[in-house]
């Protein structure tokens, strides 16, 4: 099992985006992956709920973040 956080942070014409991911990856020890997702736009938070829950939760991962970053977010450190 392995927790791990991703944060992203996008500037905007009014300010910035900011997204949280935080993911516990546990289908490799026979529990579920389970995501949850924090979106704030110039500091509200927008949304805030479980964005995945199966066994694909690295593959989920790896296609997040490419959107992420093919949509102008940047990688920053939680």
């Amino acid at each position: 099992m392995a927790n791990s956080t991703r944060v992203y942070l996008r500037e905007t014409t009014g300010g910035h985006e900011r997204v949280m991911i935080m993911a516990y990856l546990g289908a490799g020890d026979g529990d579920a992956d389970e995501i949850r997702r924090i979106v704030e736009r110039d500091g509200t938070v927008v949304e805030d709920t479980i964005a995945y829950f199966g066994a694909a939760g690295e593959q989920w991962l790896r296609e997040q973040d490419e959107r992420y970053q093919a949509t102008g977010f940047s990688p920053i450190s939680p």
